[in-house]
């Protein structure tokens, strides 16, 4: 079977649980040695910009058990099953920042690491956001400016790749206001 200028001779599953399915394909490259690639298999995500009327951006801070460290990114998550990104991102608002949004703009998808990991980011602007029920207990919820939040992406206070693609991309329209 071919994938793009790739011919793959075998592939094997390597682990799973219900997040995340990882698997090895042996490959013949298009100079024709043998090779391999490890791939990450994760459902979609979702990242949301929230602005509240003030121009500030609710953010989160959270322990992120993989690299061992606590981490501030923009409220987001996992995409359920029969779930649209626009309802998961609504929910992953609500659920990990206690916020609520009158509107939303699509910001387009990003790849965080297409090289291992085949997983599509759903990122989002929400407007008109204000709290309106408590959000889940592992997180603490950081109400900075936009300004403010554009500052932590610039000097690496934020690192979650998408969480820095987002507030990029949002700077686009929060300018123009």
């Amino acid at each position: 079977m071919k994938r793009g200028p790739y011919t793959i001779t075998s592939t094997q599953d390597v682990y799973a649980n219900p997040w995340i399915r990882i698997h090895e394909d042996k490959i013949v490259r298009p100079n024709g040695k043998d090779g391999i690639y490890g791939i990450v298999e994760y459902s979609g995500g979702v990242t949301t910009v929230a602005i509240n009327d003030k121009h500030e951006v609710y953010l989160v801070k959270e322990y992120h058990y993989a690299v061992d460290e606590n981490g501030i990114t923009l409220p987001g998550g996992g995409i359920d099953k029969n779930e649209s990104p626009l309802d998961a991102a609504k929910r992953e608002l609500r659920e990990e920042s206690g916020v609520v949004a009158k509107n939303w703009i699509e910001l387009g998808t990003a790849q965080p690491l297409p090289m291992i990991v085949n997983n599509t980011e759903y990122l989002f602007l929400a407007t008109g956001a204000e709290i309106q029920v408590n959000h889940e207990e592992e997180f603490i919820l950081l109400t900075v400016s936009f300004d403010e939040a554009f500052e932590m992406v610039i000097n690496g206070k934020i690192k979650h790749a998408a969480s820095c693609i987002a507030i990029l991309k949002a700077k686009e329209y929060v300018s123009k206001e």
